[in-house]
């Protein structure tokens, strides 16, 4: 993916990287798209220990965070997947159990969940700003939680779906629909 930003000419220098596992994507990012500043979150503790390990170039502000973003701030239980990747706020739907029975809730976790809005507050962000979100069908919240998202971000990368893998999660139609009203 960063390759194929790079080639569309996308050079953000700060790229935020929300539900970043073990930092796949910063570390991609940090290499082909060459930001000033990279802002990872990850909200399972045990994932986070790999991701401060990340092996990012000096010359990048490299700081992640274990925090998990929501559209207000509240208290939940974040469930952990077999798999850590499909960890999510939201309960695994149907069609995820059919398409993938090898993924299972191994526990669920107590989390404090932020806004964007709020997590971003004093932080320094030079622009342009790419935002990636893969949060396992919690993207409408986390962007309704951003409600200065022109002013921060030129660039929005997901990972999202056509299909409900979540229970109650945003699907791809509705997520075009909040980043029209943006536009």
């Amino acid at each position: 993916m960063c390759r194929t930003l790079a080639a569309m000419g996308v050079r953000p220098r700060t790229v935020v990287d929300v539900g970043a596992n073990i930092g796949q994507f910063a570390l991609a990012a940090a290499h082909m798209l060459r930001p000033q500043k990279i802002i990872s979150l990850e909200p399972i503790p045990e994932v986070f220990e790999k991701l401060r390990q990340l092996p990012i170039p000096r010359e990048i502000d490299f700081e992640p965070a274990c925090v998990a973003l929501g559209e207000e701030p509240r208290q939940a239980q974040f469930r952990v997947m077999s798999q850590t990747a499909s960890s999510s706020l939201l309960p695994l739907g149907q069609i995820h159990r059919n398409l993938y029975p090898e993924i299972r809730e191994e526990k669920t976790i107590p989390v404090s969940i932020e806004t964007l809005d709020t997590f971003l507050s004093g932080r320094s962000m030079g622009p342009p700003a790419l935002l990636k979100l893969d949060v396992q069908g919690s993207e409408l919240a986390v962007l309704r939680g951003c409600r200065r998202l022109r002013d921060h971000f030129q660039w929005i990368l997901l990972e999202t779906s056509t299909l409900p893998f979540y229970d109650q999660g945003a699907v791809f139609a509705e997520i075009e629909e909040i980043g029209r009203a943006h536009v």
